[in-house]
């Protein structure tokens, strides 16, 4: 008894855990709880609350721009005007020759002065000032308009992401959820085999006892009953870690056991190929890469405009100034300024190429994934509808193979069986139920891999049997 003692104290700790700190999940629960804490769902909603607000940042270009501008200026010199009488006389020489012939005595006067000068100061050689400038583009080309378009395909872009990375995420919760529950099932199917292994290595003691069979069957019986401990040891420690990737991708703390309340359900009535191809061009891989097209035209646009001018309203209101004359630097000025690039050394002429190149690269990719994507949809469906096949010629031998092993342990306690048949019975059993629930598994993980690629996870909970459906 020794061996099998160790081999349970080994075991207690697990099964006692089992037992402690569960928490009942349901698959739409489980949903729910992963798209409310997923870090992968935090950052694409965040890419999509920046793409708003870079939307409002590209808008603001049908504004215009009122800028507070101050300036102060020390010159080296005064700035004024300087001048002659004789420079004077000779702009009115007629009115002076008239003075003098009237006026000899004043005509003098006016002689004596023609080499002097004077000065007039205009700005003192410290000025300062404060005023307002505005511009406002009325006319750009076009590119206005076609970075407003940009702008909504960026958040568009930014939203068919999170789509994706809504699918993903699920697609993920989904797979993690039923690993868990196929682990514990296959737990459960462990626990029952080693019980019943475990019922017949003490009817083959007693009857070794009693001189009913040899020593050697008995042996063969105590040989199977470790070996399948020790597999219910490897069973219930993929279920600990199964659980632990659950609570990573929920977000939940370390030591809590999630129990799915949702067990593995097979799919009978599966929609035709043809429903599924239908999404394809909705599908979230697709739209993203029609999103980076509108973009791509948006900016091909943009380049061809830059050969047209672009015309802006200007104006400059002064609010206050040292030095400054209104009557020499206007307060208020208003005009018009048009800005248009003749030549920039084929600049534009190579930016609308490789935008066009561009273009291609993303039309072929787009057919490329639309192919790829209709090719992976069929695989998966033709997987699941081999798989439910499968199922129900795998249910069909699992029944008959757990009335063999009841039959086989009757025979043995009649002594019209052996041990090794017994024990064989039994294995057949554990495989065939084992079989079972992974095909079970293939399906329903793949259902949520093909509902993913076309864009429509959130139907996955309509393929779920009612409760009253019984998958075994």
């Amino acid at each position: 008894m020794k061996p099998f003692l160790a081999t349970y104290l080994l075991l207690l700790p697990n099964l006692l855990w089992a037992k402690c700190d569960t928490l009942m999940l349901s698959l739409s629960d489980a949903l729910h709880i992963a798209h409310q804490h997923n870090l992968s769902l935090a950052m694409a909603n965040h890419t999509v609350e920046s793409a708003s607000t870079q939307k409002a940042e590209i808008e603001a270009i049908w504004f215009p721009t009122i800028n507070l501008a101050g300036e102060y200026s020390h010159s080296l010199s005064e700035i004024a005007v300087e001048s002659s009488i004789g420079q004077i006389e000779g702009q009115i020489a007629d009115d002076i020759k008239d003075i003098a012939t009237a006026s000899p005595l004043l005509g003098q006067i006016i002689g004596s002065l023609e080499s002097s000068t004077f000065r007039l100061p205009l700005i003192p050689r410290n000025t300062a000032m404060v005023g307002l400038d505005i511009g406002w583009t009325i006319f750009s080309g076009g590119r206005r308009i076609e970075a407003s378009r940009i702008a909504d395909a960026l958040i568009e872009l930014a939203q068919n992401q999170l789509s994706a990375t809504r699918e993903m995420v699920s697609a993920g919760v989904i797979e993690a959820y039923f690993t868990v529950a196929l682990a514990e099932s296959v737990v459960k199917v462990r626990r029952q085999a080693n019980n019943n292994l475990q019922r017949h290595l003490r009817q083959a003691k007693l009857m070794e006892q009693e001189g009913m069979i040899t020593p050697t069957e008995r042996m063969v019986a105590e040989v199977k009953f470790q070996q399948s401990a020790t597999l219910l040891c490897e069973s219930i420690a993929n279920l600990a870690s199964a659980n632990n990737d659950l609570r990573l991708i929920l977000g939940y703390a370390d030591g809590q056991q999630t129990t799915p309340t949702t067990s593995l359900f097979p799919i009978d009535d599966l929609p035709p190929n043809s429903h599924y191809q239908t999404f394809i061009q909705s599908a979230p891989t697709i739209m993203i890469i029609r999103n980076q097209e509108q973009i791509l035209s948006s900016r091909f646009a943009m380049e061809r405009s830059r050969y047209l001018p672009s015309i802006a309203l200007l104006g400059h209101q002064q609010l206050w100034s040292s030095g400054l004359d209104k009557n020499i630097v206007p307060r208020t000025l208003v005009g018009v300024g048009l800005s248009w690039t003749l030549f920039d050394g084929f600049a534009r002429q190579s930016a609308i190429r490789r935008t066009k190149s561009e273009l291609k690269t993303l039309d072929a990719s787009r057919q490329l994934a639309t192919n790829r994507l209709s090719v992976a949809i069929t695989k998966l469906h033709r997987l699941i509808g081999s798989q439910m096949e499968q199922y129900h010629s795998q249910l069909s031998a699992q029944r008959l193979a757990e009335k063999l092993a009841q039959s086989t342990h009757k025979a043995f306690s009649e002594g019209m069986a052996t041990s090794m048949e017994v024990v064989d019975a039994e294995q057949i059993s554990t495989e065939a139920q084992l079989a079972t629930l992974i095909t079970l598994y293939t399906i329903d993980t793949s259902i949520a891999t093909l509902l993913s690629l076309c864009g429509q996870i959130e139907s996955y909970l309509s393929y779920l049997p009612t409760p009253a459906t019984n998958t075994q």
